[in-house]
Order: structure tokens, then C-alpha cells, then sequence
């Protein structure tokens, strides 16, 4: 594949700053998500002619997604069931016979959320990491503040699922 130069309108570090001012993070996040940015801005696509687990995939494709993505801050509409939210959806779901907990994000925002009252009490937090910043920040910032660790070789690996 020729190298081929796209500009992503949807990722840059003044992008990345907006979503944090828009959902009211904290600090210590919004210093976390340019961190990841300035590592993600670091590492070197794949490169399909040197690397042999990508030379038969085609990058373009996530390319175009990229190129075309624009940062979500919209509200949709909370649903109150599960039989409101999509078809696609709905097919996954039932497929799976038990679950402590579900919660739908969708367009930026919270649109189903449905947890086990058993889970919770036994002090089991589930929330979305919107709300998680907004009520746990300091059980995140436990967690989420460790070092970054700089990938060895490109940061992007190819899934190999069967």
C-alpha cells in the first residue's frame, strides 16, 4: 500500500481538550488523555512492507473511518428497556444467558444502564467512566494514573480472531 497522508479532523490535541472541558474531568484525567494522545502520536502505524503480521491487511479502510469521525458530544435519549435499544443489539443480548450488568453508551452518552442490586451490594461499582470520574475520581486515579509504558515495536496489533 503507498503511504498515503490523511488529516483527522475528529483527533486533535485541542479535540482531545474539548471533550475533557465538555464532560467536566478532572485535572489529573485531562492530563492523562494528552499523555495518551502525545503516545499515540508517537507510535508508527504498521507498516505492512517491514511488519509480517500486517502485510495482508488493508489499513485503508480504518483510515477512512478515522478521516470521517467527528467527537461525539451530543445526549441522545435514554431508552427503559433493552427492547428499545437496536435490533443488533438486542440479537447479542439474548445470546447471553446471565449478566450482572449492562450499561449502553451511545453517541456520547448514557443510554441504558440496569445493574444487579445483588452486585451492588456487595460494593461493586458499574458505571460508565463519565459517571465514574464524575463520583469514584479518586478509586480512577488510583488505577489510571500509573506510568505509560512505550510499546517496543508499532502500538497496533492486528486481531487474530478465529
Amino acid at each position: 500500500m503507498a503511504d498515503k497522508t490523511i488529516e483527522l479532523h475528529a483527533l486533535s490535541r485541542e479535540t482531545i481538550e474539548a471533550l475533557s472541558v465538555h464532560f467536566n474531568e478532572p485535572d489529573w484525567f485531562r492530563q492523562r488523555r494528552q499523555e495518551a494522545w502525545r503516545l499515540f502520536l508517537d507510535t508508527p502505524w504498521p507498516d505492512s512492507s517491514r511488519d509480517e503480521e500486517w502485510r495482508k491487511t488493508d489499513v485503508a479502510p480504518i483510515l477512512e473511518v478515522l478521516a470521517g469521525a467527528t467527537p461525539v458530544t451530543a445526549s441522545p435519549a435514554s431508552v427503559q428497556t433493552t427492547e428499545a435499544l437496536p435490533d443488533k443489539l438486542q440479537t447479542i443480548l439474548r445470546g447471553a444467558e446471565q449478566r450482572a450488568g449492562l450499561l449502553v453508551r451511545r453517541e456520547g452518552g448514557l443510554v441504558f444502564y440496569d445493574v444487579d442490586p445483588e452486585v451492588t451490594a456487595q460494593g461493586v461499582i458499574f458505571a460508565d467512566l463519565e459517571t465514574a470520574l464524575r463520583e469514584h475520581s479518586d478509586l480512577l486515579q488510583a488505577h489510571l494514573s500509573r506510568p505509560w509504558s512505550r510499546p517496543r515495536r508499532a502500538g497496533f496489533k492486528r486481531s487474530t480472531r478465529p
